[in-house]
């Protein structure tokens, strides 16, 4: 068919029947052009086997997200062009290696910098090595070069996370807010809300990273957390009070919210009271206002496993050996910040922030009037083996909401979403670019 052979202005979706995935790649194949194809299958093995056969520059495998640093080429008449990654990089150079004694002095061009070029070698995210020539279209001596590579600041040789990324502050209403804020500048911020006792540092970076690869993702010790000034409140509706005097202070006039645990008691808070700011929530292993929570029962019960590396493996993951190994995997990640981490939390903290919980929990609303003011898109997510705030709690939620998607997850107890974070950032993202 001739418009499935074109390059055509979209959206245009052509479909053609075949006899077998042999006729079909040949179908695929059938154009002078060749920039992108796709291939969806239940089995991925499967579908690896037949985008190694597509004649295409990138072959995208159900719906992958995209990478700016895998290298974009084409077949046929879409040439041969590298865009994207090294490879992008690359195709405008010459090579050319210059060998001289390390101790003889040098003065490097004047132009073309070799801070100006490693920059931009560093954000193809490939290695480098001092003792090797660089590429340009004219002579770079990399031989002496580490002293101006050790003063690029990171910002320059790589993209934010939740491990690198600098504390920053903003102060307001007495309370000097400390923040790290990911992803691109553009786009509706994603706020997160920390869980009982948690900082910044407490997030999970395989969460908080894969959600910042398409939207701006900001982690913030809220009032007299971490290194945020301030007291802690010791109820849910001056946490939101001072959660949204944060957001005020960053000037966002649009935000979506992602609450955890007491965080999520908040989230709630907040969107039921500011409807024109927040546009969508994300609720995870939290409870409404008069739910059940096990919270001084399963903190007693965790801590009681001295054998445990940290309280938050018995306290956020099942007995289960897949869940165990999962908990293993997230403690890794969250300790992966040797710098700069957060400062930890005492009494001064935890102590108000369990009357808070605890007080939500306790203080009945069989009207469900909190929920009820809640008319923003929510989706609530919990874990089927939560002992602290009991999945029931999620299905109540979910029952109580008017636009409420809800996922529960097999085998998983108040940390679900780092047990399965993959499943939940792909959650996240569909629901939110909804």
């Amino acid at each position: 068919m001739t418009i499935a052979q074109e390059e055509i202005l979209g959206p245009v979706l052509c479909i053609l029947t075949h006899r077998n995935e042999d006729e079909a790649a040949a179908i695929a194949d059938d154009t002078d052009y060749g920039l992108t194809s796709y291939a969806f299958s239940f089995d991925p093995t499967h579908a690896w086997a037949i985008a190694a056969r597509l004649q295409a520059g990138r072959v995208v495998i159900n719906r992958a997200r995209h990478d700016p640093l895998a290298p974009l080429g084409g077949y046929n008449r879409s040439g041969v062009g590298r865009e994207y990654g090294a490879f992008g990089f690359e195709g405008f150079l010459a090579t050319k290696a210059v060998l001289r004694v390390r101790s003889s002095p040098l003065r490097l061009p004047p132009s073309r910098t070799v801070r100006q070029y490693e920059t931009v070698l560093e954000s193809t995210d490939r290695a480098f090595s001092p003792s090797f020539a660089c590429r340009s279209e004219r002579t770079v001596f990399s031989a002496c070069l580490e002293d101006d590579m050790n003063q690029l600041s990171t910002a320059n040789r790589e993209v934010a996370t939740l491990e690198t990324a600098p504390t920053r502050y903003v102060e307001g209403s007495g309370i000097r807010f400390a923040y790290r804020q990911l992803g691109p500048s553009t786009g509706t911020p994603l706020i997160l809300l920390q869980h009982f006792s948690g900082n910044i540092d407490a997030w999970d970076p395989a969460v908080v990273n894969a959600l910042a690869l398409d939207r701006p993702v900001i982690a913030f010790d809220n009032a007299g957390v971490g290194r945020s000034t301030g007291q802690t409140p010791d109820n849910v509706a001056s946490m939101a009070r001072d959660a949204i005097t944060f957001i005020q202070l960053l000037g966002f006039s649009k935000v979506d919210l992602l609450g955890y645990s007491l965080g999520g008691c908040v989230a709630q808070q907040m969107a039921a009271e500011h409807r024109q700011l927040i546009r969508k929530l994300i609720l995870v292993g939290t409870a409404p206002q008069g739910g059940e929570e096990h919270l001084l029962a399963v903190l007693k019960e965790a801590f009681s496993h001295t054998e445990a590396p940290d309280p938050r493996l018995p306290l956020f993951f099942t007995q289960s050996a897949a869940s165990q190994a999962a908990g293993r995997a997230f403690l890794n990640r969250v300790y992966a910040r040797k710098k700069d981490r957060d400062t930890d939390s005492g009494s001064a903290v935890t102590d108000p922030q369990a009357k808070a919980l605890i007080t939500w929990c306790a203080t009945p609303d069989p009207e469900h009037t909190i929920l009820r003011a809640i008319t923003q898109p929510a989706l609530v997510v919990s874990g089927s083996g939560d002992t602290m705030l009991p999945a029931d709690n999620a299905y109540a939620m979910f029952k109580g909401l008017s636009n409420a998607q809800l996922v529960l997850y097999p085998d998983s107890g108040h940390g679900a979403l780092f047990q399965y974070h993959e499943f939940f950032v792909s959650h996240v993202q569909t629901f939110l670019n909804a």
